[in-house]
């Protein structure tokens, strides 16, 4: 059966003392009021698959559509990996929002060439987790670090992500610095290969 919602009212407390009837008036507007988000503007029922509730900014809440609400499509970038701690791949935090990071290259000369790996980074608590492999240049193919770790608040030094046993190899680095994260690859003792990244805020 249909129900036509009426407008928001207020319910007084006193029709809800213990001594007050239940009467057809305050159980309508009970009924009513349950389909409003606040007092009289909004609506908590939606047609339209494309929007979402959102915050306006003045204390109330506002149905936006979805494409213009940035969050939704992601913050994404791509490009080469950094190899040095001087100048790293710089994200900028999103808080309370998820961060993947994805490094990949292909064959190299080198004797220990780096494969493929994900970091997932949880900003609303900087807690991170990893896995991944790599090869060499006979296609040996070697067991990545898995784990899970967390950066501080103001985390100083690079958390190292080792790819293997041997110093001065291959790892990823990454630590927070302020409002960004930083990442760097560091390669294998006289390796060429280039390291890919892509990242995508969730």
């Amino acid at each position: 059966m249909a129900v036509t919602v009426g407008s928001w009212t207020a319910i007084d407390d006193t029709e809800v003392d213990v001594d007050s009837p239940i009467t057809e008036s305050l159980m309508k507007r009970n009924r009513d009021n349950s389909y409003w988000i606040d007092a009289g503007t909004r609506q908590t029922t939606q047609t339209n698959t494309s929007k979402l509730l959102t915050p306006d900014g003045a204390g109330g809440v506002q149905w936006v559509d979805a494409s213009t609400v940035s969050q939704i499509n992601g913050t994404k970038g791509q490009g080469t990996m950094p190899t040095t701690s001087g100048s790293p791949l710089v994200v900028a935090i999103q808080t309370g929002r998820t961060l993947e990071v994805s490094v990949f290259n292909g064959p190299s000369a080198q004797t220990n060439n780096m494969g493929s790996g994900r970091i997932i980074v949880d900003a609303s608590d900087d807690s991170i987790s990893y896995a991944g492999n790599f090869f060499d240049a006979s296609g040996n193919t070697f067991a990545f670090s898995t784990g899970n770790a967390t950066l501080g608040a103001s985390f100083a030094n690079y958390l190292i992500i080792d790819r293997d046993s041997a110093p001065n190899d291959t790892f990823i680095a990454v630590r927070k610095n302020g409002t960004d994260y930083e990442f760097y690859v560091n390669q294998s003792a006289g390796g060429s290969g280039t390291s890919c990244y892509q990242y995508l805020w969730l």
